[in-house]
């Protein structure tokens, strides 16, 4: 009875922890929207608010909205609600565009891009009377395309042989010590390089690839990046479930054998 009363506390405990770590992945986390590009201001970066990727860098804030290389774009600061801004303090600004161009200072900047690509434009900010320096405050990931109908990249994801069409509501349930398939070789545009986080420290480089998540560990997103042959990236995350975690010293040991007997020849593809 006292066993059953464990396991149904640790299911709880479970269920808990999982509702948390999910609600934290995609509520938004709060952050005040104060940069606006040519007026229209720029959300959260979905993939910041899942997990930050270890394998590549991504932008603190990121828009979906297509700019053209040659046209002038604004970029602004809202002043008025910038974090740690005051009317008698200030902020100077500085803005990095990542295209090899010079810097810009100013609330309000223009800026033309020469070459299409994915950028992570940089925001520096310094105080006068508290600090000498420019430090980084934010970055906003955009895209530049060639022209107006330009088809941006797109990654279609397969997961042991079922799509994820819906990367908030197709959550994919893993079998850890299992070799799991992800498959993005179907994905759209002139794709010329695939790269995956794992969230464990691992990735893989081309489209078809498999990972064996640990039994003892929880991960909540597996987060994909192609690339096409000018430069202009895409980033989709899977949603991943574990359904059981931080088992004991001997149910981890039974795993392990058993892993290494059965999960090393059975595949799920």
């Amino acid at each position: 009875m006292i066993k059953f009363i464990r396991l149904g506390i640790g299911i709880i405990s479970l269920f808990s922890l999982f509702f948390v770590i999910r609600t934290h992945i995609y509520a938004h986390g709060g952050e005040v929207q104060y940069v606006k590009i040519n007026k229209q201001y720029i959300p959260e970066n979905p993939i910041v608010g899942t997990i930050t990727p270890s394998k590549f860098t991504v932008g603190s804030e990121s828009t979906t909205s297509a700019y053209l290389v040659g046209k002038e774009m604004l970029f602004e600061i809202d002043e008025e609600i910038f974090p740690n801004s005051s009317p008698s303090v200030r902020p100077i600004f500085q803005w990095d565009f990542s295209d090899g161009g010079e810097k810009a200072e100013g609330s309000s900047v223009r800026h033309i891009y020469k070459k299409p690509g994915t950028y992570i434009v940089k925001i520096l900010a310094k105080f006068q009377g508290k600090e000498d320096e420019f430090k980084q405050v934010n970055t906003v990931q955009i895209d530049v395309m060639p022209e107006e109908k330009y088809i941006r990249p797109r990654a279609r994801i397969i997961v042991n042989g079922k799509e994820v069409e819906n990367s908030t509501r197709d959550v994919v349930t893993l079998s850890p010590g299992r070799n799991i398939l992800f498959d993005a070789s179907k994905s759209l545009g002139n794709i010329k390089t695939y790269e995956w986080d794992f969230g464990d420290s691992n990735g893989g480089k081309t489209s078809r690839v498999s990972h064996r998540y640990p039994r003892d560990e929880f991960y909540p997103v597996a987060v994909l990046r192609v690339t096409d042959d000018l430069g202009i990236s895409n980033d989709t995350y899977v949603s991943l479930d574990m359904p059981y975690v931080n088992l004991n010293i001997v149910t981890r040991l039974f795993y392990s054998v058993y892993d290494f007997i059965v999960g090393s020849i059975l595949k799920l593809y």
